[in-house]
């Protein structure tokens, strides 16, 4: 990821409540259904590239609700969020989304294996070319996607305030800072996945 767009530990922790609470509301049956397609394909171990992995959120909330066989790639290009203890089990990769293309060509999958490419509170700080990268690659080698926790320009405060819509499109303008998508980024991924002949599910 280009810029300076480094998540401190103790901020990931204090947001980590409130990211699981989000998740239990936003990602629907997703999980299930990755799981199933495991299932269905004769029980393929998936293998599950986690970008901008952080302290390891993602993978807790999503490994106890895949009950099939695992493989973890923790990727993230802050080498204090890559730790053992964050990460047990975990393969450790240092790198960002513009090296995705040379890490799964190195990546080396039984033939059984159902390759994911996942991440949370990521999309909305990619630029274009990153999104444009994790598009191509999704489709080059077939992998199912599962992101989660995206900005999308929706903010509810409550109690509400008459002057919320300016620090709605202060926090909007916020993202799309450098030319960023921001939080047409998920849609935007969206549409490049199903321009590469993906199926998506928003």
């Amino acid at each position: 990821m280009s810029g300076d767009r480094r998540a401190g530990r103790d901020w990931l922790a204090l947001r980590s409540s409130a990211d699981t609470a989000a998740r239990d509301r936003g990602a629907g049956d997703l999980p299930r259904r990755l799981a199933q397609d495991s299932w269905a394909t004769g029980g393929r171990r998936l293998v599950l590239v986690d970008l901008g992995a952080g302290t390891g959120a993602n993978r807790r909330y999503l490994a106890p609700r895949l009950p099939v066989r695992q493989r973890w790639v923790s990727v993230d290009r802050d080498a204090d969020h890559l730790r053992e203890e964050d990460h047990p089990g975990a393969e450790l990769v240092g790198a960002e989304v513009e090296d995705l293309g040379t890490l799964l060509a190195g990546l080396v999958l039984e033939d059984d294996d159902r390759l994911v490419l996942t991440c949370s509170a990521l999309l909305d700080v990619l630029t274009d070319g990153e999104l444009t990268v994790l598009a191509d690659e999704t489709a080059r080698h077939d992998a199912a996607g599962l992101f989660s926790l995206s900005v999308t320009g929706e903010l509810e405060l409550t109690p509400g305030h008459p002057d919320d819509h300016l620090l709605r499109a202060a926090f909007d303008d916020h993202q799309r800072r450098d030319a960023r998508p921001g939080p047409d980024a998920p849609g935007r991924l969206a549409r490049l996945l199903r321009d590469r002949g993906r199926e998506t599910c928003e």
